[in-house]
């Protein structure tokens, strides 16, 4: 289920506070998601949770001639820091991958579809890798990083 491409102490989330979410551009109910699971499943938690939607590929206001999200666009997200960052993207998205490199975090997270041949920027960048068959579904992927963070010994 989770691979972990290099040695790193993972936390366990009672040393949680903040965490960032890296969503994809399509994706129009992540935010619901995200608030009712960890309103279900974080209520005794003091967690921040902030979000950042990845640009769409076509948008020529927010991405750079190169196609990476611009520094505007990324200034209130990269200028925080996080305990964890959680891509709820696939781990190949370069725009989602350059998001998460921005942000200052202990832990980055990422979901591995299994069909997914890794380049190896994404190995690198990732602690942790959430694997499945198929399309991420948003509440199993973040229930699964919150049950393994729980199992780690304080």
């Amino acid at each position: 289920m989770a691979a972990i491409p290099h040695k790193k102490r993972l936390p366990h989330l009672d040393h949680v506070h903040s965490i960032a979410i890296v969503l994809p551009h399509e994706s129009t109910d992540e935010e619901r998601t995200i608030l009712q699971f960890f309103d279900s499943h974080m209520a005794k938690r003091d967690i921040v949770v902030t979000h950042y939607r990845v640009p769409a590929a076509d948008d020529k206001v927010n991405l750079t001639r190169l196609g990476f999200p611009s520094p505007e666009h990324l200034a209130t997200f990269a200028s925080r820091s996080y305990d964890m960052v959680i891509a709820a993207t696939q781990a190949d998205d370069a725009r989602a991958l350059y998001a998460v490199l921005s942000a200052a975090a202990s832990l980055r997270v990422a979901y591995d579809d299994t069909t997914l041949l890794l380049p190896s920027l994404a190995v690198r960048t990732y602690d942790l890798f959430i694997r499945a068959k198929g399309p991420c579904d948003l509440t199993n992927y973040l229930r699964e990083i919150l049950i393994l963070l729980l199992k780690i010994e304080n």
